[in-house]
């Protein structure tokens, strides 16, 4: 019989694999799609070690309060923000990419050591920050490399693009986490005594981790897009309805359409 808890942590180690990959190709690259393919592929890695690693927790009946949880978690969050803003913000150079990758390896090392005090997370701290400027040292400042051959002749488009492809797929599998959990698995649980996720919180967990990342594209492709306050908060607050990130989408959607219609109006488009 194939052990769970070894098939948690190979999952996890293809999880990190995934998210250590999209960190330094977002590191390493000044293309903007290559920066948006990045960014989503950092998200999905993050979300495979956040679930396969609470997996693992509660097998091992490890607390989500141990420090080394907490900084690992912090550091994983801190890295997400800052390839969501190398891909997003043009401008974002060696301090982005310093942060990123200080982050990176401080939560593996907390994870690898698990057990680990505050002073030796300080100097995991130290060390992935020393490592970090090393490599951004060598990869130079992404500002200052030129743009590759094949890059898009309007590479604003490309990252308003990208960024709203991203941005819809979270939306979705956080709509689809909710409702799964509010809908479907809560009534089981109390009118049928079935635990779909077996009593682990894996379901809650799942949702919690979409919620922050979708938190983040809202912020992130509102920023590109250009979003009022109002709309962000309204993206916001819609993510803690159920199918409110649907309803959230169409009305994006919807505006989108109304303000291409009216500015081809005003340019006299005759196809309008």
């Amino acid at each position: 019989m194939i052990n769970a808890y070894l098939v948690w942590r190979f999952l996890k180690f293809l999880s990190l694999c995934l998210l250590a990959g999209g960190v330094f190709s977002s590191v390493f690259s000044n293309h903007t799609e290559r920066r948006m393919r990045a960014l989503a592929v950092t998200t999905a890695g993050l979300f495979g070690v956040w679930f396969c690693g609470y997996a693992l927790l509660k097998l091992s009946g490890r607390s989500l309060s141990e420090a080394w949880v907490l900084v690992a978690m912090a550091a994983s969050i801190v890295l997400h923000f800052c390839v969501a803003r190398m891909a997003h913000v043009p401008g974002a150079g060696r301090l982005s990419a310093g942060f990123a990758l200080a982050s990176l390896f401080l939560a593996v090392g907390v994870m690898s050591l698990r057990a680990v005090d505050l002073t030796g997370i300080a100097a995991l701290g130290g060390i992935a920050g020393g490592v970090a400027a090393m490599i951004t040292g060598i990869a130079g400042d992404p500002r200052r490399r030129a743009p590759a051959a094949a890059s898009i002749a309007d590479p604003s488009r490309a990252a308003r693009l990208g960024s709203w492809s991203w941005f819809v797929w979270l939306a979705r599998l956080e709509g689809l986490s909710l409702i799964l959990m509010l809908l479907v698995s809560m009534p089981l649980r109390r009118f049928a005594g079935i635990s779909l996720d077996g009593g682990t919180g894996l379901l809650a967990w799942a949702h919690g981790a979409l919620l922050l990342f979708y938190l983040q594209a809202v912020y992130s492709t509102g920023s590109i897009l250009q979003w009022s306050w109002k709309r962000r908060a309204l993206g916001f607050l819609l993510g803690l309805l159920p199918a409110g990130t649907f309803l959230f989408e169409y009305i994006v959607r919807e505006s989108r359409v109304r303000e291409s219609q009216e500015s081809a109006e005003e340019l006299g488009d005759p196809a309008v």
